[in-house]
């Protein structure tokens, strides 16, 4: 997967698939192309990068039943990581528990 790195000179790099570097850096010169190409390996490195994440978010579409559950799940999780700061919230701020 390519890899976009920023170092402490402000040089953009990308790393493909082979480890190629194609460097630029604003205000300078591209090192290794043009900046036409540059910008299509970039471009395409942003795709590669969220595929995965576009590929997971289909599958749970196409799944209403299983995107259900795993919302119920998550909400699960949440209300008990969230409990102990609630209960604390209620003590102190004098609410009536529900």
């Amino acid at each position: 997967m390519p890899l976009l790195l920023l170092d402490d000179r402000g040089t953009l790099r990308l790393l493909g698939p082979k480890w190629e570097s194609f460097r630029y850096r604003s205000g300078g010169s591209l090192v290794t192309s043009g900046y036409g190409a540059f910008k299509q390996e970039v471009g395409e490195a942003v795709v590669a990068l969220f595929d995965p994440i576009r590929q997971r978010y289909e599958e749970l579409r196409s799944d209403p039943a299983e995107l259900e559950r795993l919302l119920g799940v998550g909400a699960e999780k949440a209300s008990a990581v969230s409990m102990p700061t609630l209960e604390q919230m209620y003590e102190r701020m004098g609410f009536v528990r529900p």
